[in-house]
């Protein structure tokens, strides 16, 4: 028996790195402690392929990364992630792991690749995020394919799905040009699992033989409502379990019209975003709001913008009854707009002159 246990899209940066650290020590925790033979990272390790932004150097990020991968008691495999990976050419951020993550075994593939592990009757098709615009290779192609059909295979894969979900809840469309696979084509794919990174929203796409393993975090409200956390596959069993994590902040937004009771308390490990609707906010609560940490956004709603939203087809070219119509939304009374009008019809008389009359006033 083997448990195999597999993660995505952490996006270490500088700014949450001591969030991103906690929920990587539940998840080696988690592992240690089951037993797991072999971690999969399917890419997007780094949210920079420079590692370094302005919180943090590249040494600081990546040393907080390493030093709790070497907690672990199994081997690590990686890919890189479109994060990860600069470019065409490039040297992408993964290889900082190569040259310093030695306790424990870590294996970065930057190129596809099968990588066989024969004590665990295991083999891993790797495909890292591809910049070339190059098409998603054929794993059975490849001059390192296997023949051993009693073995269990993986896809580790970093790419995007004609047709999942993405991250802000949109479908994904297909594009050649993107280094894309059709979900069709993933589907008719003969592997006995699927860890794909790149898209956070955890799906299965392939019959119940995985797809999108989900990210390791909530990164930001538009991730609201995915699970957090990485999956471990039982490969004799068949079975596999999500491990929920709760080390790093979740994310809820809380729509409040006027009258209505204000959030509960922010829970320990979540943020808060608060929506405040109707005609005029109370900034007394909009300062209480962000003195206890929620992010406060403010939508009014206008009545004048109500009023345009609903323009009736005959009235929008018609100036004259667009003044009507604007000055009954604000109650501006009939003698002003007499006045309006007429200052319009001598603006609108004067632009309809000819030249020639024009240039006779003015002689």
């Amino acid at each position: 028996m083997s448990l195999i246990a597999m993660t995505a899209d952490w996006h270490a940066d500088g700014k949450t790195l001591e969030i991103l650290r906690r929920q990587l020590a539940a998840m080696v925790s988690e592992c240690n402690t089951r037993g797991v033979d072999l971690l999969c990272v399917a890419g997007d390790v780094f949210e920079s392929s420079s590692i370094e932004d302005r919180h943090g150097s590249t040494g600081y990020i990546a040393r907080a990364v390493i030093e709790e991968l070497q907690k672990l008691q199994c081997r690590v495999l990686m890919i890189p992630g479109n994060h990860d990976a600069a470019g065409a050419g490039s040297a992408d951020a993964l290889h900082i792991f190569t040259e310093r993550l030695t306790v424990g075994g870590c294996t970065v593939i930057h190129a596809p690749k099968w990588v066989i592990y024969e004590d665990l009757e295991m083999e891993v098709f790797c495909v890292p995020w591809d910049w070339s615009g190059a098409p998603f290779p054929d794993p059975w192609r490849q001059d390192d394919a296997p023949f051993r059909s009693d073995n269990k295979t993986l896809l580790l894969a970093h790419v995007q799905i004609g047709g999942a979900v993405m991250n802000g809840g949109h479908t994904c469309p297909d594009e050649p040009s993107k280094f894309q696979i059709s979900r069709a084509d993933l589907e008719a794919l003969p592997f006995d699992r699927f860890a794909l990174g790149d898209f956070h929203k955890r799906q299965d796409l392939t019959d119940g033989r995985g797809g999108y393993i989900g990210a390791l975090r909530q990164c930001n409200f538009g991730e609201e409502g995915n699970p957090a956390g990485f999956e471990i596959w039982d490969t004799e069993a068949g079975d596999f379990e999500w491990i929920e994590l709760d080390e790093a902040p979740r994310h809820k937004t809380w729509i409040m019209a006027p009258g209505d009771a204000p959030p509960p308390e922010c829970p320990p490990g979540w943020k808060y975003k608060v929506k405040l609707t109707g005609e005029q906010p109370d900034y007394v609560l909009v300062r209480d709001l962000e003195r206890d940490g929620c992010v406060v956004e403010i939508n009014l709603d206008m009545v004048q913008r109500l009023t345009r939203a609903s323009v009736p087809p005959n009235v929008i070219n018609d100036p004259r009854a667009l003044m009507a119509l604007w000055t009954e939304s604000n109650d501006i009374g009939d003698e002003r707009l007499a006045r309006m009008l007429d200052v319009w019809d001598g603006l609108a008389g004067d632009e309809n002159q000819t030249e020639g009359e024009a240039r006779n006033e003015s002689a």
